[in-house]
């Protein structure tokens, strides 16, 4: 069994477990809570990304219209999306 990534440990901390067990050759499935991750990521660096990977249009569209959508918050209300979401398109 992996070991647990404990509270208080980096993102940085954790991939580089991540990355162990992979050289050690788990292939088990990860379940992360990175707070605030996606908040922080510029989405045209990401897409660009993806699209090296990824060939199909609608795919891309889909991936883009989520890095879009307004957050849906409790008791029905909504939020914009937070920082990090806008980016080039």
């Amino acid at each position: 069994m992996p070991a647990v990534i404990r509270p208080g440990r980096s993102a940085h901390q954790a991939l580089e477990e991540i990355e162990k067990n992979l050289r050690a050759g788990r292939r088990e499935v990860y379940d992360a809570d990175l707070q605030s991750y996606f908040d922080t990521i510029p989405h045209g660096n990401l897409m660009k990304c993806v699209e090296k990977r990824v060939a199909g249009r609608s795919v891309l569209s889909l991936i883009r219209a989520w890095l879009r959508a307004v957050v849906a918050a409790a008791a029905g209300s909504t939020a914009a999306p937070p920082r990090g979401r806008r980016r080039a398109g």
